[in-house]
């Protein structure tokens, strides 16, 4: 019954092309009430409609097809983001913030989609690689230029043997053919039908090194993430960050003189932290030429558990 009344909507929506997606919400809303069913949802209208087109030979009704695409604003920039996470692994960092969750990369925690994608597919990064395509392209993305994101606790400290395989398997994902080497996998892929055009690695700040910054470029590197979280030395002391003003300084001269685009992660309402203090920090970060990134992420600290932060608050 379910799959007739989304065949009959399908027909609608063809003839009557709706405009915005007040008008097809509103038709999805009709065809519920006249049947007396639940709302069929976007993903299950896109793929009957891509059907509807392959038996009825008709061509594809492209404002359709974009009011049918669940959250456009992914690919909005014509580059769709996929996120795969390494595997758990030990991490060289103090910090008392950061949770540590069996089984989970250290500083993630399971309830996060990628995270969720990650343990569903064992972390392979072949597996999370293709059924990030998938989806996306389930959901009326085009998959053509992908930015890669390599998620999971710092990645300078994985075994340079893993690096090259996971990011060697995360190339033959987008190829859909093995290769000897991650080299052949690179130079598949820049005629691929799903190109990785930019490859984005996190790491702490003390792991960026000459070396270790063109080992990143061999693996095919464009963007790098590093852990700032404040430009206040007190604080970095107090959350035992184990790093100094002055190592992010250099670390981030290094990724300058490379060419790298980075990001830094900031969080504000750290132990020890006032809103001047923070406010400091954010305008060092733009004012001081030491720094200044391309990109910040910022997350407000939060006390959770499975991590130092927690066990002192819970001690009072």
């Amino acid at each position: 019954m379910t799959h007739q009344i989304t065949k009959e909507l399908i027909r609608d929506l063809h003839q009557s092309r709706p405009q915005t997606i007040e008008d097809l919400n509103q038709l999805k809303r009709d065809l519920a009430k006249r049947y007396g069913t639940g709302i069929i949802s976007h993903t299950t209208l896109l793929g009957t409609y891509r059907q509807f087109l392959a038996d009825e030979k008709q061509e594809a009704n492209e404002d359709l097809l974009g009011l049918l695409k669940r959250r456009a604003i992914r690919t909005l920039s014509g580059v769709a983001p996929i996120t795969v996470l390494t595997k758990p692994y030990p991490c060289p960092g103090r910090c008392v913030y950061c949770p540590t969750e069996r089984n989970m990369p250290k500083s993630y925690i399971a309830s996060e989609p990628a995270a969720q994608r990650a343990l569903q597919n064992k972390f392979d990064p072949y597996d999370q690689v293709r059924n990030r395509i998938d989806q996306l392209e389930m959901n009326g993305h085009v998959a053509d230029k992908i930015e890669l994101i390599v998620l999971g606790g710092t990645w300078s400290f994985y075994e340079k043997d893993y690096q090259e395989w996971f990011i060697k398997r995360c190339f033959e994902a987008a190829n859909e053919v093995n290769s000897e080497t991650l080299g052949e996998a690179q130079t598949i892929n820049e005629t691929a039908e799903h190109r990785i055009i930019g490859v984005t690695l996190e790491t702490r700040p003390d792991y960026i090194t000459e070396e270790e910054l063109w080992r990143m470029r061999l693996l095919g590197c464009t963007h790098v993430q590093i852990g700032v979280q404040s430009l206040d030395q007190a604080i970095l002391d107090l959350i035992k960050r184990d790093d100094t003003v002055e190592g992010m300084a250099k670390a981030t001269k290094l990724l300058k003189e490379f060419g790298f685009k980075f990001t830094y992660h900031i969080m504000p309402g750290l132990p020890g932290a006032t809103p001047e203090k923070d406010f400091e920090t954010f305008h060092m970060l733009f004012s001081d030429e030491r720094f200044q990134p391309d990109m910040l992420k910022i997350y407000p600290c939060m006390v959770m558990e499975g991590t130092k932060m927690y066990d002192d608050w819970k001690a009072g």
